[in-house]
C-alpha cells in the first residue's frame, strides 16, 4: 500500500532501515529540520573527506562561510541551485543523505 508516496508494504505501516523487509521513508515525507539535519551531516562528511574549509565550500555555492555553516548545522534551506551546484562539485553527496537511495 502507498500513502502519501510512501511505500507502507502489506502491513499498513513504514518501517526504519533497520527492519528487514521495509523500505526507509522518501525525503520529501521527512520533518523539513531532519531533512536539513541529514543535508548537514552528509556535507559535514564531504568537507572532512575532501579536507575542505567553509570558504573552499562557500566558494563554489556562492555563499559565505557563515551560510555554509548554517547548511552544516541544520539551520538553513540550501536553495536549489545551491544544491545542484554542491551535487556537481561532489557528487557522494547524495549518497551520504540518510535513505535517499
Amino acid at each position: 500500500m502507498t500513502v502519501r508516496g510512501v511505500n507502507m508494504g502489506e502491513s499498513g505501516h513504514h518501517g526504519s532501515a533497520d527492519t528487514p523487509g521495509r523500505r526507509k521513508q522518501s525525503l520529501a515525507n521527512r520533518p523539513q529540520a531532519q531533512v536539513l539535519g541529514e543535508v548537514g551531516v552528509a556535507l559535514l562528511q564531504v568537507k572532512n573527506a575532501r579536507h575542505l574549509t567553509l570558504d573552499d565550500i562557500g566558494a563554489v555555492l556562492g555563499v559565505s562561510r557563515e551560510s555554509v555553516a548554517n547548511y552544516i548545522a541544520g539551520e538553513s534551506e540550501m536553495g536549489v541551485l545551491k544544491w545542484f551546484r554542491a551535487v556537481e562539485a561532489w557528487p557522494e553527496l547524495v549518497q551520504k543523505i540518510g535513505g535517499a537511495a
